[in-house]
């Protein structure tokens, strides 16, 4: 490209720009308002990943599936899908090690987007490269429905990630085993009723 043409299309951008300008003011600040939102918006869903290496392993074992994997606001095309398993305090602290090891050096103004909340922790999957085994560690489908499911979980903690408002893990599970138990059911009125009677 010659330097002539590089100069025209500065010059044919600049004047785009100076034209949307022109047109935004005219609508007032509602039009303003909004373009500042969307570029608002845009930045915050910029994101930075930074590799662990060697990348970080956890088996969670006998860990509960609490709801089908999904994406909130999704059209259920999605390939790579929101994961909650109930976890045992063994696996919470080893995930727990592995966030504040690798986010220490994170910037004091982003908010942490831990991986672990309460009892559970919050993971990735790839429908695409998701493997599950059965108890016997033979290859297996994918069982349905895989809510309730009691399972061994191993997630690989891939690095971290940071946006411009907030830092966290990259955890990926990769790998199901089936148990082939699907949790007990528990009555939501037990621990009221519990409660109840204690009063």
């Amino acid at each position: 490209m010659s330097g002539q043409q590089t100069l025209t299309q500065q010059t044919l951008t600049q004047q785009t720009l100076a034209q949307h300008t022109a047109h935004t003011k005219a609508q007032g600040t509602g039009g303003i308002a909004r373009n500042a939102g969307a570029a608002s918006m845009a930045n915050s869903r910029t994101v930075a990943f930074t590799a662990l290496n060697p990348k970080q392993h956890v088996l969670a074992a006998n860990a509960t599936v609490l709801w089908e994997a999904s994406v909130y606001g999704g059209t259920g095309a999605e390939r790579r899908l929101n994961l909650v398993l109930k976890v045992s305090d063994q696996t919470l602290a080893a995930v727990q090690t592995i966030e504040d090891a690798a986010l220490e050096q994170a910037p004091q103004h982003l908010t942490l987007c831990s991986v672990i909340r309460e009892d559970t922790i919050r993971c990735k999957i790839d429908l695409d490269e998701l493997r599950y085994w059965d108890h016997n560690n033979d290859r297996t489908i994918a069982p349905d429905p895989l809510k309730g499911r009691i399972v061994q979980a191993y997630i690989e903690i891939r690095g971290t990630w940071n946006s411009r408002t907030n830092t966290g893990l990259s955890a990926i599970c990769t790998d199901i085993q089936l148990s082939g138990e699907a949790a007990p059911a528990v009555s939501p009125f037990s621990a009221l009723l519990g409660a109840l009677d204690t009063a």
